[in-house]
This record gives C-alpha cells, structure tokens and sequence, in this order.
C-alpha cells in the first residue's frame, strides 16, 4: 500500500474530514429545503425534534427577517455552496497528480475552512446573543464547520503556498456576509392577496355596523367587532388582527412586542383576537398535536367562556394566559376564569354550546385567511409575514400600515 504524501494527513483523518463535510452540507440542504418549503406554503413545513425547550426554537431562528437570510437570499445557500465546495476539494486532493496542484487544492480548502468557521462563530453569537433561541440543526452544522477548519489547518492539506491570502479571501466572504446582515432592510409586511373565490362563494363577512367592520382582503373578510374578544378600546380607529394559540412561544413573542407597543400608538389602535388551537382534537386544520399544544383547545375554549361571559375581564385573562405560558396548567387556568368571571355564570356559558362554534368560526376565518404560521397579523392592507422585536419599530410599522394608499 502506498504511503499517504507529506502534503497529506493519513486515511482516516481525510476520510473523516470527507464525512463530517458531508454531514455538514447534509444539514445545509435541509435547511435550505425548509427555506424553499416556507417561501412557498409560507412556512407549513415543521422543523422535527424543535420544541423539547423553550430556547429550543429551529422556527424563530430559520425564520428571523435579519438573521436567517442576505439580501432576500437565504444563508443557508452560502452553507451549502462553501461545504460543496470544500468535498469537491477533500475527494480531489489525494488525486491530485502534482505538487503544485495539490497545493492550489489546499489553498482553496482553506480559504472554505475560515469562511466556515468565522461564519460559524457569527451565527452562534446571533443565536446565543440576539435572538435568545437555539437551532440545533445550525449549532451542528456550525461545530462541523469549526472542527473542519482546525482540522485542514493542523494537517496543513496540500501544503498550500501564501496561506494568508486564503485566510483573508475566508475573512472577506464572511464580512460581505455579515455587511449585508446589517445593512439590508428586513421585510416585516406584504400587501395582502383577495382569496380567490369559486362560483357562489360570497366571502366570509359578518353583518356589523359600519364603524365596526374590519376588512381583511380586499373586504372578502369582514369581521364585526363586537363579536370577537378585543385588547383595547372596541371603538378603536385601527384594528389589528392578530390569530393566535395560548400555548404558542411565538405567539407570545407577538404578545410581549404588542404590550410594550400598544402604549405607543395611543387608544385608536386596538387588537381583535381569533383563537386558533394548534390541537387535532378541535382544529381540523391541524393533522397531528405537538406535546406543547396538548392543552390548547382546552385553554382556547376558557378564554372565548371568559369572553362571553364577562368582555371586560378577556384582556386580563389574555394577560395571565400569556404571562403564565410556560408554567400553566389545565387546573391553573380554570381557577383562574373562575376567580375573575365566578364559577355558575362561567361555567354555564362554557357549557352552552356558544364556544365551540365561536372556536369553529375563528378556525374558519383563520383558515380563509391562509395563515399557516401562528400568530397570524394583520393591519389595515398589510399581512406581516415576521414581527420585529423592537417595540418602536413595530409601532412605525403598524402606523405606515394603516396608512391610506
């Protein structure tokens, strides 16, 4: 058997270095296939194995309007670019019939393996700093990518001449990266679509007085607001419509950026609220219940009894809900509809047959409205497809959105 060359490491460090490559460009696909998936179901497809923990969230970190993506192109794509790249390099090096092609070999594998580890640091810094949930999917990839670069730099593969101009065209391509991160605009909003309608469908509008109607897609959807749960004033000027689940983490982010943004925007702005439970057992939207959403239609089905029997106590009862997401039980909040709305009047309202069909007409009306992502938010002509985390950004947002074109 031949001896591997100097410009070589052994076998079974070159074919580790091959597969951990592969498993790494593996990971990029598939995030990028998400990607791909989202931008055409607007985001369906859900990440596996992504809601063990609450700072465990693929869905926030794929999906962050900064972060996940350079100038509309997602990140992903670079991932998969430099790791092809970098196995094209590893299966050729060993085949290369001269010093000085091996060398050029090298050369090019280095300047992947520093755009791979810096890039690597960047977006654990981003995960760990900026958003505050992880994707374990990313950290993988991001870990192979550090390893790869201590591992091509250690055995010095193919020997390359002039190094340094490798590191530096790595360190440039990942600061063009990172430039673009932070000087590109994020898109929150989009133009909402009129669905489109069959023959004798006449929309989804609800018979309200004027100054109660809110429209939604070019007015195929009118809601009355006297008839849904609102946060704020029901005489409100602009009318924000938000569908959300209790026991969503995203839906609570939405409802932290809305707390601290409502008192921006003064008493013209409120919320109308459409419960979606994220449970196959009341929502035949949805195929299959994630553990976290066990309780959902359960909870969904005391905030709409809350609501009907007593509208003035709703906000807090969304308040406590939210606020307590994380540590609630079905027991928990029973008690605590009980304590603000009593226990006969509540408890005959819940058991009337009313809430069920509010449930199943949100549903409908959420479902209409094709959102595939919880929370669903809507102003004025806009649909925001993410939500910044800045209250003050969230607030110029809403304001140009109600904007007359």
């Amino acid at each position: 058997m031949n001896e591997p060359s100097p410009q070589l490491p052994s076998r079974s460090v070159l074919w580790t270095m091959r597969i951990l490559t592969l498993v790494a460009l593996a990971i990029g696909v598939f995030l990028l296939t998400i990607d791909v998936a989202w931008s055409i179901k607007q985001q369906t497809a859900k990440v596996p194995f992504c809601s063990a923990f609450s700072w465990l969230d693929c869905e926030t970190v794929i999906s962050h309007p900064r972060w996940s993506n350079w100038f509309g192109i997602p990140v992903s794509m670079a991932g998969v670019v430099v790791y092809l790249g970098m196995l094209i390099g590893l299966g050729l090096v060993d085949k290369a019939k001269s010093d000085a092609r091996r060398g050029r070999i090298g050369w090019w594998l280095a300047a992947g393996a520093v755009a791979a580890a810096t890039a690597a640091l960047w977006f654990v810094g981003i995960q760990l700093l900026a958003i505050g949930k992880i994707c374990q999917y990313c950290m993988a990839e991001h870990a192979i990518g550090l390893t790869l670069a201590f591992l091509i730099f250690v055995h010095r593969v193919g020997r390359p001449r002039r190094v340094g101009g490798a590191v530096g065209l790595g360190l440039l391509a990942t600061a063009i990266l990172i430039g673009g991160q932070l000087l590109h605009t994020p898109t929150y909003v989009h133009k909402q679509l009129v669905i489109g309608k069959t023959e004798g469908d006449k929309g989804y509008v609800e018979d309200a007085a004027p100054g109660d109607a809110v429209k939604l897609d070019g007015g195929a959807i009118v809601l009355d607001t006297a008839g849904h749960p609102m946060i704020g004033s029901e005489t409100a000027k602009h009318i924000i419509v938000e569908a959300i689940d209790y026991n969503c983490p995203h839906c609570l982010h939405a409802y932290e950026l809305m707390r601290d943004t409502l008192p921006k925007l003064g008493p013209d702005y409120a919320i109308l609220v459409l419960t979606f439970p994220l449970n196959a057992d009341c929502n035949p939207s949805v195929e299959e219940t994630e553990p976290r959403f066990v309780d959902s239609c359960f909870i969904v089905e005391l905030a709409q009894a809350l609501w009907l029997t007593d509208p003035g106590k709703y906000a807090a009862y969304h308040d406590w809900l939210f606020e307590n997401q994380l540590k609630i039980s079905r027991q928990d909040a029973l008690d605590k509809a009980h304590e603000l709305a009593g226990i006969s009047f509540f408890e005959a309202n819940r058991t009337d047959g009313r809430v069920r069909k509010m449930i199943a007409r949100d549903e409908d009306i959420v479902a209409r409205l094709k959102v595939h992502r919880l929370p669903g938010f809507f102003a004025g002509e806009s649909r925001f497809t993410s939500l910044p985390d800045n209250p003050d950004e969230m607030a110029k947002l809403l304001r140009e959105a109600f904007v007359a074109p």
